[in-house]
């Protein structure tokens, strides 16, 4: 196995391990890793246009749609209609929900610093230096990506 086929299997298992520990942490709130996405997106903004959560996750309109209505029926969002033009619609958190759960935020940050929280520094920093390397090596990604198109 060559090394980017390595760091694509390590990617797509910490990936996988990450969903399942956030459900996991979650369970209590029966909110799905996508649920949480959708809530953490409303959480930061106060209303968003349901086409904006299938750019933002890269999923299809009618994923969306079926998250949303898990959610709705959860009383963890609620739809609105635009008053300007009633074709667009709008999800915002329910205000019971905000008031319930608070910031998810400092909750998914709760969760890793538990997981963090059995490890010497050393380790932590090195998880710290591999990301950033990796954050470098995408970020000057452009010039490798161009140079490899030139030549084919």
């Amino acid at each position: 196995m060559n090394d980017s086929t390595k760091i694509m299997e390590l990617l797509k298992e910490v990936n996988n391990l990450m969903d399942k520990g956030l459900k996991r942490y979650f369970s209590k709130y029966e909110i799905t890793v996508t649920q949480l996405a959708v809530v953490n997106i409303l959480a930061k903004k106060e209303m968003v246009k349901l086409s904006q959560f299938s750019e933002e996750l890269k999923i299809t309109p009618t994923a969306v749609s079926l998250i949303l209505d898990r959610l709705e029926a959860k009383e963890v969002i609620e739809r609105v209609r635009s008053k300007a033009d009633k074709r667009v619609v709008y999800a915002k958190l329910c205000d019971n929900f905000k008031r319930t759960h608070g910031n998810l935020d400092s909750n998914v940050n709760s969760f890793l610093a538990l997981l963090l929280s059995t490890k010497k520094e050393e380790e932590i920093q090195k998880i710290f230096e591999g990301l950033e390397l990796l954050k470098n090596i995408l970020e000057s990604s452009e010039n490798i990506i161009s140079d490899h198109i030139s030549l084919n």
